[in-house]
């Protein structure tokens, strides 16, 4: 049955039919919309995953400031080596 028979059927149908099969359809879509609600997280979850994500963010920068002076102080030292490797072995 295609959606023209549908349309049919519910013009056929007397004004209490028609009533109840609006509200099951009706009902049905409350249904699906409160199943995806429920699957968002409440006010306080967000604001509770916001703030990890703040201290995550805060985290992040720590590290990569003490990768970019261990990275400085590595190849620091690679150029003392090297320089002392030539002094040697010259």
């Amino acid at each position: 049955m295609g959606a023209y028979s549908n349309v049919s059927m519910v013009q056929d149908m007397r004004d209490d039919e028609r009533q109840q099969v609006l509200s099951e359809i009706l009902m049905d879509e409350l249904k699906a919309i409160r199943e995806g609600i429920a699957n968002l997280p409440t006010r306080q979850e967000f604001a509770d995953l916001k703030d990890e994500v703040g201290d995550i963010k805060s985290d992040v920068k720590v590290i990569k400031a003490v990768v970019t002076e261990y990275s400085e102080d590595v190849a620091d030292l690679k150029k003392r080596v090297t320089r002392i490797e030539n002094k040697v072995f010259a």
